[in-house]
C-alpha cells in the first residue's frame, strides 16, 4: 500500500513541478501578478515576479507533506494493520487528494499566467465551480468507503467512543458515509446549478454539519455498544 501511494506521489510531485516550472517561465517578469480573486472573479490579491514563482511552490508543497503524513501513518499508527484493512479506503483519500492538488496548482498556475486578463466569468463563476465540483466528488467517494473502514488513530471519525469499540466504529461510519455521500452530491449540485457564492458555504457547511453529527452519533453508539471500553485497550 505504501509502495503505490509514493508512487502515486511522485507521479503527482512530478506533474505538479512541470506545471510550476511552466508557469515560472511563462508568467509576466515585471509588474505585479495577482494571486488571489474574490467572489465576483475580480483580483485582490497581488505578487512580484519573485513572490508569485515562490507561491506558485506552495501546494505541490503541501502535497508532499501531506503524502509524508499518509506514508508516516502506516509505520506509527498503534492500530496500523486496521489501516492495511481499511486499505482501499485509505489509498482513495491519498490518491484523491493528490488529484484535487494536482487540479488546483493546474488552476492556480494557468490563471498567475494570464494575469489579470482572465474574464470576471472564469474566475468568479467556472473556477470555483470546478475546484467545488471536485471536491463533492472526492467526499462522495469518501461516503462509499467510509463504512469499510477499521479503527485506527489516523483516518475517519476517530472519537473517544469510536476508538473504544469497534461497534461503535462500524455504527458511526455507516452514519458518516451516508451523511458525507449527501452532502458530497449536494455540494455537486450546487456547483452546477448555484451561483459561486454559494457553493463553497454549502459544501463546507454541509460537511462540518456531517462531521458534528457523527461525533455526536458516535458517543450515542458507544453507550449502547456491547463491546464499549471506558479504559481503551491501547491504554491498559
Amino acid at each position: 500500500m505504501m509502495k503505490t501511494g509514493l508512487t502515486a506521489t511522485l507521479m503527482a510531485g512530478l506533474i505538479m513541478s512541470g506545471i510550476a516550472f511552466w508557469a515560472m517561465t511563462a508568467m509576466p517578469q515585471t509588474g505585479e501578478i495577482p494571486i488571489h480573486w474574490n467572489h465576483k472573479g475580480v483580483a485582490d490579491g497581488f505578487a512580484t515576479p519573485a513572490e508569485a514563482k515562490r507561491f506558485v511552490w506552495m501546494i505541490p508543497g503541501m502535497s508532499i507533506i501531506t503524502s509524508l503524513i499518509f506514508a508516516l501513518a502506516l509505520k506509527i499508527d498503534p492500530r496500523k494493520t486496521n489501516i492495511q484493512k481499511s486499505a482501499r479506503a485509505y489509498m482513495v483519500t491519498w490518491i484523491g487528494t493528490l488529484i484535487l492538488m494536482v487540479g488546483v496548482t493546474g488552476l492556480v498556475s494557468y490563471s498567475m499566467v494570464n494575469g489579470v486578463g482572465l474574464s470576471t466569468e472564469f474566475m468568479g463563476n467556472i473556477v470555483p465551480s470546478l475546484i467545488v465540483g471536485a471536491m463533492s466528488i472526492l467526499f462522495i467517494i469518501l461516503g462509499n468507503y467510509l463504512p469499510k473502514t477499521k479503527s485506527n488513530w489516523f483516518f475517519g471519525i476517530r472519537t473517544p467512543w469510536t476508538l473504544s469499540s469497534e461497534e461503535a466504529w462500524a455504527k458511526t461510519h455507516r452514519v458518516a458515509g451516508r451523511l458525507f455521500l449527501i452532502m458530497g452530491i449536494l455540494g455537486l449540485l450546487s456547483a452546477i446549478f448555484l451561483p459561486s457564492v454559494w457553493q463553497l458555504s454549502i459544501l463546507v457547511g454541509g460537511i462540518l454539519i456531517a462531521a458534528l453529527f457523527s461525533v455526536i452519533y458516535s458517543y450515542l453508539a458507544w453507550r449502547n455498544a456491547s463491546d464499549r471500553q471506558t479504559t481503551p485497550e491501547y491504554m491498559e
